[in-house]
């Protein structure tokens, strides 16, 4: 019985010294296979060129450097960002086969790009690397889900193109009236235009500009086509669109556009940042911004969101590269820099939207939050192809009707005759 006691601890004490052994030299072949069968553990990544499909007028040399290739090779030096500039149709250079690894796009070419399946699925490499989307608005990704027709993630924004109803402080100066406040309808803002539409000496103002009439389509999600792909604009909602619409321009006998706020005519204008940029080309133009305004069934909302949205094409083989790209745009360091120019930051961070235009001296002392701090209307429909060419036809037909009087419910006939016409030339 000893003897054999005496045998079973000499087996354990050697076992032990022999694990011992193991642990204290090289690993043995039963340590972690991922490194002993891996030599380039260690070793830097190979370079890679990530091409960057967009505008041709989006970046200056100078500011594609500063917004995208210095960042990210600051980060990830064996990465060079190339630009890939757009020529003649997105979707038929698509459809071509001449396809970037990277889509930096306006938000309305989710739709045909998604059709083509030209966009990859995000969400292995959002868990891949960890990616936070709740950096992002719900609101946003709920609607980038809805405009791609699509159930998961393929696209990221970048920066929005935020709006604001801008005013003329001279105008209501001049006539001794209340400006604009955060948070007014559409109704409000169209009494307080009627108000302020007066001449004097210096010629005649116009109270309010509220943009064509499809922009009110964007804030209450009114589709211009339905889900049959037939034409939809003899609704309840487009009546109404249209009758509000008319309560704005008929009283006011408007003949103008939005360049005519630029110029000091208008005392508010429905806008853009776009259009403030295009307001700041006047120094003498005394304006400030309020919320854009609202529909009186949605208090807080502005309009769905709009802007520049990134995806990587679904063909790429450098889709790990790429979604590093993606990441280096949408940090803090870059979101910062295109926020403090005046591009709306797609990052939810108060840190970095607090710095909204900051760059801009012009700006400096006006109510910028009436941009940032809107919640956005949420998509729920998946959009036409041709809703661009639907909202021209909407606003010619409005325009029609203003000028020969016709009665709203002719109006919305020729305006879903037209859309019929473009979808039937399409099929």
């Amino acid at each position: 019985m000893i003897k054999r006691f005496v045998f079973m601890l000499i087996a354990v004490i050697l076992v032990l010294s022999t694990a011992c052994t193991n642990h204290a030299g090289q690993p043995n072949s039963t340590g972690n296979p991922a490194e002993a069968n891996n030599p380039d553990k260690g070793k830097a990544p190979d370079p890679v060129t990530v091409k960057l499909m967009t505008y041709k007028s989006m970046f200056t040399e100078e500011d594609f450097a500063k917004y995208v290739q210095n960042p990210v090779k600051a980060k990830y030096p064996h990465i060079t960002v190339e630009l890939m500039p757009i020529n003649g149709n997105i979707t038929d250079m698509v459809a071509s086969g001449s396809l970037p690894d990277l889509y930096y796009l306006w938000f309305a070419s989710i739709k045909p790009l998604s059709e083509l399946n030209a966009v990859a699925d995000l969400e292995p490499l959002i868990q891949k690397n960890k990616f936070d989307t709740n950096v992002i608005e719900a609101e946003t990704l709920k609607s980038m889900k809805v405009m791609s027709g699509l159930d998961k993630i393929h696209v990221l924004p970048i920066y929005y193109n935020g709006n604001a109803l801008m005013y003329n402080k001279d105008i209501f100066e001049r006539f001794g009236e209340k400006p604009p406040v955060d948070g007014m309808t559409w109704e409000k803002v169209r009494d307080l235009g009627i108000k302020i539409s007066k001449a004097d000496g210096n010629g005649e103002y116009f109270g309010f500009w509220p943009d064509r009439v499809f922009r009110l389509s964007m804030q209450v999600n009114t589709p211009f086509v339905n889900s049959a792909g037939k034409a939809n604009v003899i609704t309840d909602a487009w009546r109404e669109h249209f009758e509000l619409w008319k309560s704005i321009y008929e009283p006011q006998k408007l003949a103008y556009g939005w360049q005519d706020f630029s110029k000091g005519k208008i005392a508010m204008c429905a806008c853009s940042i776009s259009t403030i940029r295009d307001a700041l080309k006047n120094p003498n133009l005394n304006f400030d911004l309020v919320t854009y305004p609202e529909h009186k069934t949605l208090p807080g909302v502005s309009t769905r969101p709009d802007g520049i949205f990134t995806g990587i094409s679904s063909v790429s083989e450098k889709k790990d590269a790429a979604f590093l790209v993606m990441q280096t745009l949408l940090s803090d360091e870059v979101q910062t820099a295109f926020t403090r120019n005046g591009n709306m930051s797609a990052v939810n961070k108060p840190s970095i939207r607090d710095q909204f235009m900051a760059d801009i001296p012009a700006m400096k002392g006006k109510n910028v939050k009436a941009i940032t701090n809107r919640k956005f209307a949420v998509a729920t429909y998946v959009p036409s192809n041709n809703d661009t060419n639907a909202e021209t036809i909407a606003g010619d037909v409005f325009a029609q009707m203003m000028k020969e009087g016709q009665d709203t419910n002719t109006a919305l006939r020729i305006a879903n005759e037209k859309v019929q016409a473009l979808l039937d030339t399409i099929k």
